[in-house]
């Protein structure tokens, strides 16, 4: 490791004890911690999803979506629905349609995934607070 790295990981170490954010342990069965980054991109201060998750949305049609391809929208959608505003109003239009006797493919549906796509385009960041 880098010991610039090093130096700058053991500060941040000694701020999170000093704000009780995380406990020394003395245990045997104590581990290093580390942090499963499940596709988006960090970097100092704020989580960002990845660019090409935003471009998978791009790829599905605008309309008559089947079962399965609303599933794999909404699956899709998930990963950046926190960096999304408000996006929940156009999530519920879509999963009514995975209910079993659900209504047919209609004007809203079709509003719904071509608002997701475009809101998804423009996607902000996440703040980390520090």
């Amino acid at each position: 490791m880098n010991p610039d790295h090093l130096q700058l990981a053991k500060k941040e170490c000694e701020e999170l004890l000093e704000f009780d954010l995380i406990e020394s342990s003395d245990s045997q069965w104590a581990c290093e911690a580390f942090y499963v980054n499940k596709r988006a991109e960090q970097t100092r201060g704020k989580l960002s999803p990845g660019p090409y998750i935003c471009q998978e949305l791009l790829k599905f049609p605008d309309t008559s979506l089947t079962t399965k391809q609303i599933q794999q929208f909404l699956g899709v959608v998930n990963y950046v629905k926190d960096s999304i505003p408000n996006i929940s109003t156009y999530i519920s239009l879509l999963t009514k349609m995975l209910k079993k006797n659900a209504l047919s493919w209609g004007k809203k549906q079709d509003e719904a995934v071509r608002e997701i796509k475009e809101i998804s385009k423009d996607v902000k960041s996440l703040y980390i607070p520090l």
